[in-house]
């Protein structure tokens, strides 16, 4: 999907009937916060999709000491909700 924009990406993701994506810098920057990533979400949303993570990241050539900025990751649990990925 890396040559389609969000909404164009989407759109295919849509049609092959995924609900699941992770995007890659591209289409949303790893340290996306407030109004970018609300916008993100809405897009997914409107396609019935869900932000599951964030796609690969390369490494820059320094980055043991640039580390990525902080993050707020979802609650990881080895217990997740029943049917989370469609299973069982």
């Amino acid at each position: 999907m890396g040559s389609f924009n969000l909404v164009e990406a989407t759109r295919h993701l849509k049609g092959v009937g995924l609900h699941f994506v992770e995007p890659y810098s591209k289409h949303m920057p790893v340290n996306a916060q407030g109004k970018q990533l609300e916008e993100t979400q809405q897009v997914l949303a409107q396609a019935e999709i869900k932000l599951a993570a964030h796609g690969v990241s390369g490494f820059i050539k320094d980055h043991e000491k640039k580390p990525l900025q902080k993050c707020r990751p979802r609650k990881l649990t080895d217990k997740p909700p029943r049917n989370r990925w469609g299973v069982g």
